[in-house]
Protein backbone atom coordinates (compact mmCIF):
# COMPACT_ATOMS: atom_id res chain seq x y z
CA UNK A 1 0.00 0.00 0.00
CA UNK A 2 2.78 2.47 0.79
CA UNK A 3 3.18 3.80 -2.42
CA UNK A 4 -0.33 4.32 -3.14
CA UNK A 5 -0.56 6.00 0.19
CA UNK A 6 2.13 8.23 -1.22
CA UNK A 7 0.84 10.01 -3.90
CA UNK A 8 -1.06 11.97 -0.62
CA UNK A 9 0.06 11.91 2.37
CA UNK A 10 3.62 12.05 3.75
CA UNK A 11 5.68 9.21 4.89
CA UNK A 12 5.16 10.23 8.78
CA UNK A 13 1.28 10.17 8.53
CA UNK A 14 1.99 6.75 6.43
CA UNK A 15 3.60 5.88 9.77
CA UNK A 16 1.45 6.95 12.03
CA UNK A 17 -1.48 4.80 10.51
CA UNK A 18 0.65 1.47 10.53
CA UNK A 19 1.59 2.03 14.27
CA UNK A 20 -2.08 2.22 15.32
CA UNK A 21 -2.88 -0.80 13.05
CA UNK A 22 0.08 -2.34 14.99
CA UNK A 23 -1.40 -1.26 18.49
CA UNK A 24 -4.56 -2.25 17.95
CA UNK A 25 -3.44 -5.72 16.91
CA UNK A 26 -1.31 -5.83 20.03
CA UNK A 27 -4.53 -5.13 22.04
CA UNK A 28 -6.38 -7.87 21.09
CA UNK A 29 -3.84 -10.42 21.32
CA UNK A 30 -3.82 -8.87 24.87
CA UNK A 31 -8.20 -9.14 24.99
CA UNK A 32 -8.68 -12.41 23.18
CA UNK A 33 -5.23 -15.26 23.77
CA UNK A 34 -5.63 -17.15 26.54
CA UNK A 35 -2.63 -18.97 28.16
CA UNK A 36 -4.63 -22.48 28.58
CA UNK A 37 -6.89 -22.89 25.49
CA UNK A 38 -9.54 -25.04 24.99
CA UNK A 39 -7.63 -27.34 22.92
CA UNK A 40 -3.93 -28.56 23.99
CA UNK A 41 -1.20 -28.03 21.17
CA UNK A 42 0.01 -31.82 22.29
CA UNK A 43 -1.15 -35.12 23.44
CA UNK A 44 -1.58 -35.46 27.25
CA UNK A 45 2.31 -35.94 28.95
CA UNK A 46 3.87 -34.16 25.77
CA UNK A 47 3.75 -30.71 27.80
CA UNK A 48 6.33 -31.45 30.11
CA UNK A 49 9.41 -29.70 28.68
CA UNK A 50 13.38 -28.84 29.83
CA UNK A 51 14.39 -25.23 31.27
CA UNK A 52 14.91 -22.74 28.96
CA UNK A 53 18.90 -22.65 29.23
CA UNK A 54 18.95 -26.80 29.28
CA UNK A 55 16.92 -26.72 26.48
CA UNK A 56 18.68 -24.28 24.57
CA UNK A 57 21.66 -26.31 24.85
CA UNK A 58 20.24 -29.62 23.83
CA UNK A 59 19.09 -27.77 20.83
CA UNK A 60 22.40 -26.61 19.96
CA UNK A 61 23.51 -30.48 19.74
CA UNK A 62 20.87 -31.58 17.45
CA UNK A 63 22.39 -31.58 13.96
CA UNK A 64 18.77 -31.51 11.90
CA UNK A 65 18.60 -28.85 13.82
CA UNK A 66 21.24 -26.32 12.34
CA UNK A 67 20.23 -27.44 8.59
CA UNK A 68 16.67 -26.23 9.94
CA UNK A 69 18.66 -22.77 10.87
CA UNK A 70 20.27 -22.87 7.85
CA UNK A 71 17.59 -22.64 5.69
CA UNK A 72 15.74 -20.55 7.81
CA UNK A 73 18.49 -18.21 7.32
CA UNK A 74 18.53 -18.11 3.52
CA UNK A 75 14.81 -18.57 3.05
CA UNK A 76 14.83 -15.12 5.12
CA UNK A 77 17.42 -13.77 3.91
CA UNK A 78 16.17 -13.95 0.21
CA UNK A 79 12.51 -12.86 1.38
CA UNK A 80 13.83 -9.58 3.36
CA UNK A 81 16.29 -8.93 0.34
CA UNK A 82 13.93 -9.07 -2.39
CA UNK A 83 11.15 -6.95 -0.35
CA UNK A 84 14.00 -4.24 0.81
CA UNK A 85 15.30 -4.03 -2.82
CA UNK A 86 11.82 -4.76 -4.62
CA UNK A 87 12.08 -1.06 -6.77
CA UNK A 88 15.45 -1.18 -7.31
CA UNK A 89 15.06 -4.61 -8.76
CA UNK A 90 12.28 -3.87 -11.57
CA UNK A 91 13.36 -0.17 -12.03
CA UNK A 92 16.02 -0.98 -14.63
CA UNK A 93 13.27 -3.32 -16.87
CA UNK A 94 10.82 -0.60 -17.11
CA UNK A 95 8.37 -1.15 -14.24
CA UNK A 96 7.17 1.76 -11.90
CA UNK A 97 6.84 2.42 -8.15
CA UNK A 98 3.73 1.76 -8.32
CA UNK A 99 4.26 -1.86 -9.85
CA UNK A 100 6.98 -2.36 -7.05
CA UNK A 101 3.92 -1.59 -4.81
CA UNK A 102 1.96 -4.77 -6.51
CA UNK A 103 4.79 -6.88 -6.42
CA UNK A 104 5.16 -6.67 -3.11
CA UNK A 105 1.51 -7.12 -1.81
CA UNK A 106 1.34 -10.01 -3.89
CA UNK A 107 4.38 -11.38 -2.56
CA UNK A 108 2.43 -10.91 0.93
CA UNK A 109 -1.10 -12.12 -0.08
CA UNK A 110 0.32 -15.21 -1.72
CA UNK A 111 2.82 -15.85 1.53
CA UNK A 112 0.04 -15.46 3.79
CA UNK A 113 -2.39 -17.92 1.66
CA UNK A 114 0.67 -20.63 1.59
CA UNK A 115 1.54 -20.54 5.09
CA UNK A 116 -2.05 -21.80 5.88
CA UNK A 117 -2.20 -24.21 2.79
CA UNK A 118 1.00 -26.13 2.96
CA UNK A 119 1.78 -26.44 6.50
CA UNK A 120 -1.61 -27.65 6.81
CA UNK A 121 -0.93 -30.23 4.11
CA UNK A 122 2.29 -31.23 6.11
CA UNK A 123 0.47 -31.59 9.27
CA UNK A 124 -2.45 -33.77 7.89
CA UNK A 125 0.45 -36.02 6.24
CA UNK A 126 2.87 -35.66 9.25
CA UNK A 127 5.86 -35.18 6.93
CA UNK A 128 7.81 -32.16 7.17
CA UNK A 129 10.48 -33.03 4.75
CA UNK A 130 8.65 -33.77 1.84
CA UNK A 131 7.24 -30.24 2.59
CA UNK A 132 10.13 -28.10 3.14
CA UNK A 133 10.99 -29.87 -0.53
CA UNK A 134 7.98 -28.74 -1.78
CA UNK A 135 8.04 -24.99 -0.84
CA UNK A 136 12.15 -24.41 -1.60
CA UNK A 137 11.73 -26.05 -5.32
CA UNK A 138 8.14 -24.26 -5.79
CA UNK A 139 9.91 -20.83 -4.74
CA UNK A 140 12.68 -21.25 -7.69
CA UNK A 141 10.48 -20.79 -10.43
CA UNK A 142 9.25 -17.70 -8.91
CA UNK A 143 12.43 -16.15 -8.29
CA UNK A 144 13.61 -16.76 -12.02
CA UNK A 145 10.70 -15.05 -13.17
CA UNK A 146 11.18 -12.10 -10.91
CA UNK A 147 14.54 -12.56 -11.87
CA UNK A 148 13.76 -12.30 -15.71
CA UNK A 149 10.34 -10.92 -16.27
CA UNK A 150 9.63 -8.37 -18.86
CA UNK A 151 5.82 -8.23 -18.67
CA UNK A 152 3.41 -7.20 -15.97
CA UNK A 153 1.66 -10.27 -15.57
CA UNK A 154 4.90 -12.53 -15.28
CA UNK A 155 6.33 -10.50 -12.85
CA UNK A 156 3.37 -10.30 -10.77
CA UNK A 157 2.60 -14.43 -11.46
CA UNK A 158 6.60 -14.77 -10.24
CA UNK A 159 5.48 -12.25 -7.59
CA UNK A 160 2.45 -14.28 -5.79
CA UNK A 161 4.75 -18.07 -6.29
CA UNK A 162 7.82 -17.06 -4.56
CA UNK A 163 5.66 -15.63 -1.74
CA UNK A 164 3.57 -18.57 -2.09
CA UNK A 165 6.19 -21.07 -1.46
CA UNK A 166 8.78 -19.24 0.33
CA UNK A 167 6.90 -17.74 3.16
CA UNK A 168 5.28 -21.33 3.62
CA UNK A 169 8.56 -22.81 4.98
CA UNK A 170 8.65 -20.99 7.77
CA UNK A 171 6.11 -22.53 9.84
CA UNK A 172 6.95 -25.71 8.57
CA UNK A 173 10.49 -25.46 9.72
CA UNK A 174 9.39 -23.67 13.29
CA UNK A 175 7.34 -27.07 13.60
CA UNK A 176 10.31 -29.51 12.51
CA UNK A 177 12.52 -27.73 15.06
CA UNK A 178 9.86 -27.80 18.01
CA UNK A 179 9.75 -31.79 17.28
CA UNK A 180 13.48 -32.37 16.41
CA UNK A 181 15.15 -30.91 19.55
CA UNK A 182 12.35 -32.14 21.85
CA UNK A 183 12.38 -31.36 24.92
CA UNK A 184 13.75 -27.98 24.66
CA UNK A 185 10.75 -25.72 24.93
CA UNK A 186 8.56 -24.14 21.45
CA UNK A 187 9.74 -20.62 22.46
CA UNK A 188 13.45 -21.31 22.43
CA UNK A 189 13.93 -23.46 19.06
CA UNK A 190 11.48 -20.95 17.19
CA UNK A 191 13.19 -18.22 19.16
CA UNK A 192 16.64 -19.25 17.65
CA UNK A 193 15.02 -19.90 14.30
CA UNK A 194 13.81 -16.50 14.23
CA UNK A 195 17.29 -14.92 15.25
CA UNK A 196 19.26 -16.54 12.72
CA UNK A 197 16.13 -15.49 10.60
CA UNK A 198 16.93 -11.74 10.94
CA UNK A 199 20.29 -12.30 10.96
CA UNK A 200 20.07 -13.02 7.08
CA UNK A 201 19.25 -9.29 6.65
CA UNK A 202 22.84 -9.59 5.65
CA UNK A 203 21.74 -10.66 2.44
CA UNK A 204 20.45 -6.89 1.72
CA UNK A 205 23.68 -5.41 2.05
CA UNK A 206 25.27 -8.48 -0.26
CA UNK A 207 22.38 -7.49 -2.71
CA UNK A 208 23.17 -4.21 -2.66
CA UNK A 209 27.29 -4.92 -3.20
CA UNK A 210 26.96 -7.08 -5.94
CA UNK A 211 24.80 -5.25 -7.67
CA UNK A 212 25.71 -3.73 -11.53
CA UNK A 213 26.57 -0.35 -12.40
CA UNK A 214 23.48 0.21 -14.33
CA UNK A 215 21.65 -1.35 -11.38
CA UNK A 216 20.92 -4.62 -11.89
CA UNK A 217 20.21 -7.14 -9.54
CA UNK A 218 20.19 -9.75 -11.44
CA UNK A 219 23.92 -11.24 -9.91
CA UNK A 220 22.41 -11.07 -6.82
CA UNK A 221 18.75 -12.45 -7.48
CA UNK A 222 21.30 -15.10 -9.44
CA UNK A 223 23.16 -16.18 -6.24
CA UNK A 224 19.40 -16.78 -4.55
CA UNK A 225 18.52 -19.21 -6.73
CA UNK A 226 21.95 -20.69 -6.56
CA UNK A 227 21.15 -20.77 -2.42
CA UNK A 228 17.53 -22.55 -3.00
CA UNK A 229 19.49 -25.16 -4.60
CA UNK A 230 21.69 -25.37 -2.26
CA UNK A 231 18.73 -25.50 0.23
CA UNK A 232 17.29 -28.22 -1.47
CA UNK A 233 20.61 -30.59 -0.29
CA UNK A 234 20.08 -28.98 3.22
CA UNK A 235 16.91 -30.16 3.50
CA UNK A 236 17.76 -33.78 2.21
CA UNK A 237 20.01 -34.23 5.73
CA UNK A 238 17.01 -33.14 7.42
CA UNK A 239 14.54 -36.26 7.97
CA UNK A 240 11.74 -36.56 9.56
CA UNK A 241 11.90 -37.47 12.98
CA UNK A 242 10.90 -41.13 14.40
CA UNK A 243 7.99 -40.53 15.91
CA UNK A 244 6.02 -38.84 12.86
CA UNK A 245 6.50 -41.48 10.79
CA UNK A 246 6.21 -44.85 13.11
Amino acid sequence: LTPTLMESMSISTIQLYYGGIAAISAVLFIVLSRETPPTPPCPPGGEVRALMLDGLKHALTVKAFWFDLAIAFIGLGIFNGITTWVESIIRPRGFTPSDAGTLGALMIVGGVIGAVVIPALSDKQRKRQLYLYVAFIGAIPGLIGLTFATSSTLLFASAFVLGFFLTSAMPIAMQYGAEVTHPTPEGTSNGLIQLFGQAAVVFVFIMEALKSADGSFTRALLLAIGLLVISLFLISQMKDPKELIS
